[in-house]
């Protein structure tokens, strides 16, 4: 039997120098330096054998160094927030270029404007609204995805 079993990053994608918006994805710098963790993608990366949650703004890591550590990745899903939704289309649009792997976005931008999201970019394969967790356990054990 074939494993389906995709592996799966968990990106909070590179965003603005020194981005301040606390609450929007909870990686925002302050002048303490202090980053906000990202929490809920943490909770769901915890039901996920063998994920991965990598925070570009708080490691500092450029869109080339983003996605040399996602080619080992086959499933990527990309935070996101209105602030910086098209910072993340940059992102997933930067991964499709250098690799074949599904791009779902989660967050609550993405889920109040999911269809207007689909029509952005063609890069992005789908997104799971609201409480997402179970949702992207099952994309990544290749069950089949019908939410936008």
């Amino acid at each position: 039997m074939k494993d389906t079993t995709m592996k799966t990053l968990f990106l909070n994608p590179p965003s603005f120098h020194r981005f301040d918006c606390a609450g929007a994805r909870y990686q925002a710098r302050r002048r303490t330096k202090a980053m906000w963790f990202p929490v809920w993608l943490c909770e769901a990366a915890s039901i996920i054998d063998e994920s991965r949650v990598l925070d570009c703004p708080v490691e500092d890591i450029s869109m080339e160094r983003m996605a040399n550590i996602a080619k080992d990745y086959n499933l990527v899903v990309i935070s996101t927030s209105s602030a910086t939704i098209k910072m993340n289309v940059k992102a997933a649009e930067y991964l499709k270029n250098k690799q074949d792997c599904k791009i779902i976005f989660v967050g609550p931008h993405v889920s109040m404007t999911a269809e207007e999201i689909m029509k952005t970019s063609d890069v992005v394969d789908g997104v799971a609204r609201r409480e997402y967790d179970f949702t992207i356990k099952e994309i990544s054990e290749g069950k089949k995805f019908d939410e936008y």
